[in-house]
């Protein structure tokens, strides 16, 4: 438990905007991945009530786990300062999507996916991200700081 809190409190040594991000994926990541394994409720996406089991038939269960998976394991990372874990926050904006195209389920239609307002907005997504945690001088700071201490 003493690790964990050690790992949060490398977070404030984040920018402002960063800290309130990265804190918040630290804890609903992890939530995410229990409120989509645990049967607890229906869901709605689209508009459209489904079922524990539909969910996870539709392939939503799927996209959503590793969204999670994705997110908490990025969060974590950073919070670490593990420099490579930055790319799995960059790619976390594109995996649901990236699931449903490579395991369609019955419920997604492939030109929704296909749609240019969400493939513009996952780039835009991951674009703005990568911008942030691989070019602001601050992050950079963050993450050396990592490997100055590894290096003692």
């Amino acid at each position: 438990m003493l690790k964990l809190y050690r790992l949060f409190l490398n977070t404030l040594e984040l920018p402002i905007i960063i800290r309130i991000w990265c804190v918040a994926g630290l804890v609903l990541c992890p939530l995410t991945i229990l409120l989509v394994v645990l049967p607890l409720f229906n869901w709605t996406i689209g508009g459209y009530q489904l079922s524990y089991r539909e969910f996870w038939y539709c392939g939503t269960g799927l996209a959503m786990l590793v969204f999670g998976i994705v997110g908490t394991a990025g969060f974590w990372g950073m919070a670490a300062r593990i420099p490579a874990t930055r790319w799995l926050l960059v790619l976390m904006p594109a995996a649901p999507t990236l699931v449903m195209i490579l395991y369609p389920g019955p419920c997604f239609v492939p030109e929704s996916l296909m749609n240019t307002d969400i493939a513009v907005s996952v780039q835009i997504h991951a674009f703005i991200i990568y911008a942030s945690l691989f070019h602001l001088p601050s992050i950079r700071r963050y993450f050396k700081l990592a490997g100055d201490s590894a290096q003692k």
